[in-house]
């Protein structure tokens, strides 16, 4: 009887360290893992700076337009930047005007 007692004690000691080894290794893995994990943290902090940079390159594209309509209003307008926008919508050009045809990227994509 004593040593169905002391196999019986070793099965439970054994089961209770094997019980806590695998949730402590659940635990680990979702740390590393998991939805908030540090491998989602890395691919988050990759995705800010991504837009960070995005936004920054449409401050920039922004301030050149608004320095353009600028340009376009009040009470002296730029006589180039007028003539190019007018050519630019009415597609004309002068007899004297050398043209060159460049390939348009957003033509290219559309069939």
């Amino acid at each position: 009887m004593v040593i169905k007692h002391r196999w019986r004690m070793m099965l439970g000691l054994v089961l209770l360290w094997s019980a806590s080894a695998l949730i402590t290794g659940f635990f680990v893995v979702q740390a590393y893992q998991g939805a908030r994990g540090i491998e989602a943290k890395r691919q988050i902090k990759s995705r800010v700076f991504a837009l960070r940079s995005e936004i920054a390159e449409l401050r920039t594209e922004r301030t050149a337009l608004e320095r353009k309509v600028a340009m376009l209003r009040g009470p002296v307008l730029d006589g180039d930047l007028l003539d190019e926008r007018v050519r630019a919508e009415l597609g004309r050009v002068n007899k004297n005007d050398l043209v060159i045809f460049l390939k348009d990227a957003a033509s290219s994509r559309t069939p």
